[in-house]
């Protein structure tokens, strides 16, 4: 019976194909007991225009033994082969091409029942020799795949288009054009599956047999539902609905949207930068083009679109007039430094598409827009700020240093009209810099434009300090800006799970409001061709899943998104090469973003793995990343310890609780005690030993704090609490 469990595991894993395009040729099962023998049907759908096919398919060989075939359709040319696995193959011996039925019977297999189990499931392979292949009369191989599973499948299909409203009479026309990336939610009760429609508008999805309620929404605010199909009613297995839904543009203009992302950038290696771009506008975006800029130590080889150079390290690529509701992607290739003291450093890579306009914007929204250039120069560190938008400030705009992610930084105040700019000037001590910015007020985005710089300057033992670029978000929540940043590494894990915005300190501190981008790294070290690759991720219930979006893959993919919150990426005829045949090209990712949900508790820990599937072999499952919501971060700075005693705090920056560690014991009790500028007390707290955990009676609110601790007889350390 292990076989039999180990089946069970998978195609129940491999079930989850909601939102697989209508284009693809499915085959299901079914099968019935009668006494010791049972009967499995094998039915296609969408079996159209097809001249040949084959498939094979794996049982227990403990469980079941074969008997016979029926080919309910091809009856004189159909052929099976019996070993431990049933081959079906088919060719039409005059070529004439077959459009078959859905839900057409290809063959019925019967065998003998040989052990007690009362559940049977049966698998498709995907080995090269005996995957799921139909041709056409045009002799192409069309797209086809075997849902594995167990039992009877009482599934249905909903599918359909969402279209543009163009005669705004809410009316479902054929001729409308499809609108992509629209969410498609099916709700029952407490139980919500969810699709995205394709490039065309359409979607195609399996669900358990229910009543529904229909919603389409995405998450720009640019379209608003018609609602045209608010409910869907199966009353039997196997049955279709067609959904077709509308909806009307919100503002008449193009809306450009970018995403760049590669799995990693190694040392004196190329990386496949991948950039995905579309307009979900209801205009058409003229003389489109997308500037990309690049670390210094990354150096452009080529492209598959034309592009010029620009200064410094940018170029311009050149996309012509991007219809509205159309996606594309192109490719640039770059060659990374050799320089082995570039390891461990952090390099970026960000695209800027224009035209950038905003047209989702409050009528109050300033239209104002910080661009940062960071520059080390002689000694210093320089943040040269402007307002690159089309308005002035209307108020004074915060703003804080962070040095690393332990010391703070300074802090002040900006106010810059239209195209002005000011620069900020800090010493460069080898401590990596960030300057961050509160978002400007009203804009769509909630956009806090950031940049940060490392190895500027040295430290007072050498070196400087690296890793933290990524703690705080990277200032491009803006659709229309997308910057990657990454660690040079020279080796790395082949199958993983990173989030671009790691966090700050060992808790991966966040704010509520921060959009998490996740990266689902994959590479096929197998000996073979990978045919499919699957990724299953099951999103945490404290992670809001009307907040998901897609934002680019290495590879064409599906996704669907079940109610088990368990978001699956496929990658149907993948065709990725082993890594020993391939090195380059071996590799593969999907890059995900979702916010947390609403009023989310302060100091939740939202935790995220994935497991990745290379056709029928075990998942590989990869590490688990983690944050830790904080709204407001303190740093604790010690402006002065007692000889000999080294105190530490941790963690550091904190959100509302931290520990003192005094290096070693003293043998009389001592306390902590802060106090506001102004001297008062608002807590004290008595400990012994050489450890002490503070957790503040209230939330922390004001910029800064002083404390102090010491015995009866004298101080042992002072210092200050400051907001970031």
């Amino acid at each position: 019976m292990k076989s039999v469990i180990f089946l069970i595991f998978f195609v129940l894993s491999t079930f989850h194909i909601f939102g697989q395009g209508k284009d693809s040729i499915y085959l299901l099962n079914d099968y019935q007991v009668s006494n010791d023998t049972l009967t499995l049907s094998i039915n296609a759908i969408n079996a159209n225009d097809i001249i040949s096919g084959k498939f094979a398919i794996t049982v227990s060989k403990f469980d079941l033994s074969y008997i016979s075939s029926e080919f309910p359709v091809f009856t004189n040319d159909a052929q099976v082969a019996v070993d431990t696995t049933i081959r079906y193959s088919w060719v039409s011996p005059n070529s004439k091409p077959e459009n078959l039925p859905d839900f057409s019977t290809l063959i019925k297999v019967k065998f003998k029942i040989l052990s007690s189990a009362t559940t049977f499931c049966f698998v498709y392979s995907q080995v090269a020799s005996a995957q799921v292949e139909f041709v056409s009369s045009q002799l192409q191989t069309l797209p086809s795949r075997g849902i594995s599973g167990c039992g009877n499948f009482n599934y249905v299909i909903a599918q359909g288009f969402v279209r543009r409203d163009e005669d705004n009479n809410c009316n479902a026309q054929s001729t409308f054009k499809g609108i992509p990336e629209m969410q498609i939610r099916f709700k029952n009760g407490p139980i919500e599956y969810f699709t995205q429609s394709k490039a065309d508008g359409s979607f195609y999805t399996f669900l358990p047999l229910a009543t529904y309620n229909v919603s389409i929404y995405n998450n720009d605010n640019l379209w608003t539902s018609c609602n045209t199909t608010p409910i869907i009613n199966f009353t039997s297995t196997k049955q279709v609905i067609n959904v077709n839904e509308t909806a009307k543009p919100n503002f008449d203009c193009p809306f450009l949207s970018v995403n760049i992302s590669t799995p990693f950038i190694r040392l004196c290696s190329e990386q496949i930068f991948k950039i995905n771009y579309s307009n979900n506008g209801s205009k058409d975006a003229l003389n489109a083009y997308v500037d990309i800029t690049l670390d210094d130590s990354l150096q452009l080889k080529s492209a598959n679109v034309p592009y010029q150079p620009l200064t410094g390290n940018i170029f311009r690529f050149i996309l012509g007039t991007i219809k509205a509701l159309e996606a594309g992607q192109f490719t640039v290739i770059t060659q990374s430094t050799c320089d082995i003291n570039w390891l461990k450093r952090t390099l970026c890579a960000s695209a800027h598409i224009y035209p950038d306009s905003i047209c989702n914007a409050n009528i109050n929204f300033s239209k104002a827009e910080l661009f940062i250039t960071p520059k080390c120069d002689n000694g210093t560190i320089v943040f040269s700020v402007k307002n690159i938008g089309s308005g002035d400030f209307q108020q004074d705009l915060n703003f804080a240093t962070v040095e690393d992610d332990v010391m703070p930084g300074f802090s002040g105040k900006i106010n810059l009209k239209m195209n002005e700019s000011k620069d900020f000037i800090y010493p460069a001590n080898g401590h990596s810099l960030r300057i961050i910015f509160d978002t400007i007020p009203l804009n769509p985005f909630q956009v806090k434009a950031s940049s940060a710089i490392e190895a500027c300057g040295t430290l007072p033992s050498g070196g400087f300090t690296t890793g933290y670029l990524n703690n705080f978000a990277l200032g491009d929540q803006a659709p229309y800006i997308s910057t990657y940043c990454s660690e040079v590494k020279a080796a790395y894990d082949p199958n993983d799970k990173i989030a671009v915005l790691e966090g700050s300190g060992t808790a991966h501190i966040i704010e509520p409001n921060d959009r998490i981008p996740y990266l689902v790294r994959f590479q096929n070290t197998g000996n073979d061709t990978a045919f499919l690759v699957s990724i299953e991720d099951a999103i945490d219930p404290l992670l809001d899943l009307s907040t998901l979006q897609i934002l680019g893959a290495s590879h064409p993919f599906t996704w669907t998104l079940n109610a088990d919150r368990k978001l699956t990426f496929r990658f149907q005829n993948i065709e990725l090469p082993d890594s020993t045949t391939d090195q380059v090209n071996s590799h593969g990712y999907i890059h995900f973003s979702i916010k947390p949900i609403k009023n989310i508790p302060l100091q939740s820990v939202i935790p995220n793995k994935a497991d990745i599937y290379f056709d029928i072999n075990p998942p590989v499952s990869t590490n688990t990343y983690f944050h830790t919501i904080g709204r407001i971060l303190y740093t604790a700075v010690i402006d002065h310890d007692r000889d000999k005693l080294k105190v530490t705090i941790s963690p550091n920056p904190f959100i509302n609780h931290f520990s003192i560690d005094l290096n070693q014991s003293i043998n009389t009790p001592y306390y902590f005690e802060l106090l506001d500028l102004q001297g008062r007390c608002i807590q004290k707290v008595k400990g012994t030993g050489s450890k002490l955990h503070i957790q503040f009676d209230h939330e922390l609110i004001k910029e800064t704090y002083l404390f102090k601790i010491y015995t009866d007889k004298q101080i042992i350390s002072s210092g200050k609490l400051i907001k970031m």
